[in-house]
């Protein structure tokens, strides 16, 4: 089966090398999204404040970390 995953799916997925845990999957999300690479949006908003976006972050991660669970893209 074809998987579509979304820009902050497909950035988290690249990152899972296995040498970074959810705290550096973390920084490394915000990184891309301080630069620019995923668009980290509420609603019709972008999000740019920085608190906003980091909370934001965590959340995107955790959804995508789940998304990939639930689709068996992950293996203990």
């Amino acid at each position: 089966d074809t998987v579509r995953l979304n820009s902050v799916d497909s950035k988290v997925l690249r990152l899972l090398d296995g040498q970074r845990d959810r705290a550096a999957l973390r920084a490394a999300l915000l990184e891309a999204a301080v630069r620019g690479e995923i668009s980290v949006r509420r609603g019709e908003e972008a999000v740019v404040d920085p608190q906003v976006l980091g909370v934001a972050v965590g959340q995107l991660l955790d959804e995508s970390l789940q998304r990939f669970a639930r689709l068996g893209l992950l293996a203990a």
